[in-house]
């Protein structure tokens, strides 16, 4: 395996062949053996599946899917986390392929970005190749499979291993790429509307961290210009992914008084019925 890695690394665009005959080796059966992910403890059988199967139907039949009326009495799916009925992405595929398929190449294209940009990122670290090509594999196990067959995480893992090549390139040399900035904002706004809001507020946290690091690593604490530098990309990444956001962001901040979370209930005792009929 480690032989036809490096003869992978060693050509122009080995490696993103390897990564996707990685992605197509690991999702074989999902992708082209009908199969479903249909573990006893799956939160994709007990929630994501029947979401996106509502989502898909709603599109293809050109209804709304703000509304699901058969979750309780009705229920706006699309504030709970679902990850991303107005992500533009999720709209094409749900759109235009079988609603299992397109579950499936979605999780697909999450797993192939989460080694494409943790390469990118080793790489603009000054790693290897062969080392850099199996950074994203090794992130990825370090999830259990029943987080990684939720949309809902996996589309918003590329974002961390993104965010550190953005923040590379944007402060590489003595002058600051804003377009590089601005790059890395799409991606947290995409992130905000098709994933995890807390992992993608948890990657723009860690980016920060390692930002404040590295100026205070450099030795150089009273250069005004280095630390403006370093303020104004991450203030740039922050807003313009928040501005991308806001379609998910604004309903979902209106939502979220009205939801049983609100009273400041331990997700753990509001999933054991702490509520129940009564209440």
């Amino acid at each position: 395996i480690t032989s036809i890695i490096k003869k992978a690394a060693t050509v122009r665009g080995g490696v993103l062949v390897f990564f996707v005959l990685l992605t197509v080796a690991v999702l074989f059966p999902f992708l082209f053996g009908d199969r479903l992910m249909l573990a006893a403890d799956s939160d994709a059988l007990y929630y994501y599946y029947p979401a996106f199967d509502f989502y898909g139907t709603a599109l293809k039949a050109g209804e709304s899917f703000l509304w699901n009326p058969y979750l309780f009495s009705g229920f706006p799916t699309y504030l709970s986390q679902s990850a991303g009925f107005l992500d533009p992405v999720n709209m094409v595929l749900f759109r235009f392929l079988p609603n299992f398929t397109a579950y499936h190449v979605r999780l697909a294209l999450d797993i192939f970005l989460v080694m494409l940009f943790s390469y990118l990122a080793a790489r603009a670290y000054g790693i290897s190749r062969l080392a850099a090509s199996l950074v994203g594999p090794s992130y990825l196990l370090a999830f259990h499979w029943r987080f990684l067959s939720n949309l809902v995480i996996a589309n918003s893992l590329f974002l961390l291993p993104f965010l550190f090549f953005i923040y590379l390139k944007a402060r590489e040399g003595a002058v600051i790429r804003w377009r590089w900035a601005f790059l890395g904002g799409i991606g947290v706004g995409w992130s905000f509307l098709a994933g995890y809001a807390q992992i993608t507020i948890y990657s723009l946290f860690l980016l920060g961290l390692y930002a404040l690091a590295e100026g205070l690593f450099r030795g150089k604490i009273r250069d005004f210009r280095m630390w403006a530098g370093i303020i104004s990309v991450l203030l740039i990444i922050a807003a313009a992914g928040f501005v991308i956001g806001l379609p998910q962001i604004l309903p979902a901040r209106k939502f979220t008084p009205l939801t049983i979370r609100a009273g400041g209930l331990e997700y753990g005792l509001t999933t054991l019925k702490s509520i129940d009929p009564r209440d």
